[in-house]
């Protein structure tokens, strides 16, 4: 095995584990704060829980890398300091528009197609914010990236800017899907950590192991805080939200970057479908009908 794969393998686990152990250390005590500042908020069972503990999970994703890089800076190579800052502004900036959501917004608007209605109507909702917000961070994560790749005397071209449409609209719908998940105990960090699982073996059988390897350490912290996180998910104690939901379907999205041009537009049309679907189909009532997807959605949920 090569120096390179094995400082990137370092660098993942170092920065998995730093990233779960900040927030299983910050989640009783963020879970306790919110009880007391904002109250608990009632799930789908009408059980009392901290909402939104996707606080615990940015503290762990962000803090996570940040320590690594603190504590060991060898654990940070070159080639991955753009990609881990693109993953931390995608947490940070999509985690805080999911906070303004979460606290601020009301039920009166739901779904995309609500949500620009009501601005076509002069009506700025916290979700047309969030939508606003999403796009606009993909698209800074996404240009400094490539701004890094392309040489300073590079043109910037037709196909260029189509790149950097695509890949910011699936950074950005991807962070909607996993949000569309969070209607169930630990729906959301399961499709998370199984989207991330598949991205990463299909870079693996079709990029090589640099290549996975490098799109896990990037966001390796994010893995780390999501899996410190399941447990309390779980077990109905918090519920992510979408301060929490959002940023960790960012950073899946930002994992998808790996693959090949072709394979993202695919899955860009995918998400895209799936969004418009989810305004008329409920995806609880698809995952309940559906035997495998019934099994994954109900393991380590109580009370079923």
């Amino acid at each position: 095995m090569h120096d390179v794969e094995i400082g990137l393998i370092w660098a993942a686990l170092l920065t998995a584990v730093a990233g779960a152990a900040i927030a299983g250390v910050c989640a009783p005590r963020i879970i306790d704060m919110l009880l007391q500042t904002v109250g608990p908020r009632a799930n789908y069972r009408r059980r009392p829980t901290a909402f939104p503990a996707g606080l615990a999970l940015i503290m762990g994703a962000v803090g996570g890398p940040v320590a690594v890089a603190i504590v060991s800076p060898k654990a940070w190579p070159e080639p991955l300091c753009t990609e881990r800052a693109a993953c931390l502004v995608l947490t940070l900036g999509f985690g805080l528009a999911g906070l303004a959501d979460d606290l601020l917004g009301g039920h009166d608007h739901s779904g995309f197609r609500g949500h620009l209605g009501a601005m076509r109507r002069g009506v700025v909702t916290t979700g047309a914010f969030k939508i606003v917000m999403g796009a606009i961070i993909s698209l800074g994560a996404v240009a400094v990236m490539k701004t890094v790749t392309r040489t300073a005397t590079a043109r910037v071209g037709l196909l260029s800017w189509a790149q950097l449409a695509v890949d910011s609209a699936l950074i950005a719908t991807s962070a909607n899907l996993i949000n569309l998940l969070d209607r169930r105990p630990g729906r959301a960090i399961k499709g998370f950590l199984l989207g991330a699982l598949a991205a990463a073996a299909w870079m693996l059988l079709s990029r090589g192991a640099d290549d996975a390897l490098r799109a896990a350490a990037s966001c390796a912290g994010v893995v780390g805080a999501a899996i410190a996180m399941l447990p309390l998910d779980l077990g109905e104690q918090a519920m992510l939200g979408d301060t929490g939901s959002n940023p960790l379907g960012a950073a899946l999205g930002l994992l998808l970057l790996h693959l090949a041009p072709g394979a993202r537009i695919v899955l860009l049309a995918l998400a895209i479908w799936l969004t418009i679907t989810s305004e008329r189909v409920s995806f609880s009532q698809v995952i309940d009908s559906n035997r495998v997807l019934r099994f994954l959605d109900r393991l380590g949920r109580k009370g079923l």
